[in-house]
């Protein structure tokens, strides 16, 4: 087992977003590291956002595959249509996470 003496920001701020959605949860968790750390809390809630949004985008795009991968075992498709559904998806503006 690897343990390890440091972390960067990044894998920090990456890590924080896979653990909720819940905005009001982020919000607590990027106060308190925020202070702990001492960094901006603005700054660290906009990075943890823009990282679980992003996952959550992933997430969506895997959910996607999986239904056309089961898809095409029952019926044929055309893999044109696949690609068009796909790119409709990511040219789709998604909120995901809304402060306000």
């Amino acid at each position: 087992m690897n343990f390890h003496t440091e972390f960067e920001m990044p894998k920090r701020i990456k890590n924080f977003s896979r653990i909720t959605n819940d905005p009001k949860i982020l919000k607590l968790i990027s106060s308190e590291y925020s202070r702990l750390a001492g960094i901006s809390s603005e700054y660290f809630l906009t990075q943890i956002v823009k990282a679980a949004n992003t996952l959550q985008t992933k997430r969506r795009i895997k959910k996607v595959l999986k239904f056309y991968k089961y898809f095409l075992k029952v019926l044929p498709i055309p893999k044109n249509l696949i690609l068009i559904s796909l790119i409709s998806f990511l040219e789709s503006d998604l909120p995901f996470l809304v402060f306000g």
